[in-house]
Parts: C-alpha cells; sequence; structure tokens
C-alpha cells in the first residue's frame, strides 16, 4: 500500500525515487493531535499510516546521528505550501487540557507505570516483613530451648 505525504498540496510518495533524494516519511505516533491542527486540513482524521514527509520540518527537527533519520522529541511540521486564504492562519497549538481523550489517555498510561512500580514496592516489602517475622519468631524458639 503506498504512502503518500498527508499535507495540502504534497505530492510526495514513498518510493526508492524520493529515498535516493533524501526525503523520509515519519509517522506522528504520540504527536497525531498536534500534527492534525498544524495540517490546517477542516475535517482531516489521521490513521495510524498516516505520515508526512521530510520537506514539512526543519533541519533542527531532525536527528541524523545515526543510521536512521529520526524526528527529535516534540518536533511539530512547520513548512507547507498553503493556499493564501490559510497563510495568515496561525498554526493553532495543542492545549495540555485534561479532557482530551489522548491527554487522559498518556494521563493513565504513566499512572499504570507508578502502580507497576508501586506493587514490586509493595511486594519486595511483604517479603522483607515476613522474613523478619519468621526469623524473629525462630530466634524466639531457640532462645526458650
Amino acid at each position: 500500500m503506498p504512502d503518500f505525504c498527508a499535507a495540502y498540496g504534497c505530492s510526495n510518495e514513498r518510493t526508492k525515487k524520493t529515498k535516493d533524494q533524501g526525503v523520509t516519511f515519519h509517522n506522528e505516533g504520540k504527536r497525531r493531535q498536534a500534527w492534525t491542527l498544524a495540517l490546517r486540513r477542516k475535517g482531516f482524521v489521521a490513521k495510524p499510516r498516516t505520515v508526512l514527509c521530510s520537506s514539512h520540518f526543519r533541519p533542527e527537527d531532525f536527528d541524523r546521528t545515526g543510521q536512521t533519520v529520526r524526528l527529535r522529541e516534540g518536533a511539530i511540521p512547520s513548512i507547507f505550501n498553503f493556499p493564501k486564504s490559510k497563510r495568515n492562519h496561525e498554526v493553532p497549538t495543542p492545549s495540555p487540557s485534561h479532557s482530551s481523550p489522548v491527554s487522559v489517555f498518556f494521563f493513565f498510561q504513566n499512572c499504570w507505570k507508578w502502580m507497576k512500580v508501586m506493587l514490586i514496592f509493595l511486594f519486595y516489602s511483604l517479603l522483607i516483613n515476613l522474613f523478619f517475622f519468621f526469623w524473629s519468631r525462630r530466634q524466639k524458639q531457640n532462645l526458650s530451648t
């Protein structure tokens, strides 16, 4: 299934030709809401396979230290060829609203991480307490005999 850039007016497709030209394609993952707002496409809903090409990011948005080109954390696309009617509008940034489904999902995901840490801590605390409980009982029995 071909991957086309989702930006307005962009016709870049993930092919060998674009790869040879140095054009890379990126999936938004966690940044989906911010990327969707930056696209300024009315009624657009990003799918899991939605990609944007590297033409829409500034050079400093990329991490080129490894073998693969990666976007830096928090990179938002900012280079577009919008029609005149959309050029003067500011790029809206997502507000840290706790009511959006995305932020609620990440909130509970982080809560689950802390819950796992606390459960492990409680488990080991229980083991240590049981060890000392039975050890002290054994010491009392040894003293009484």
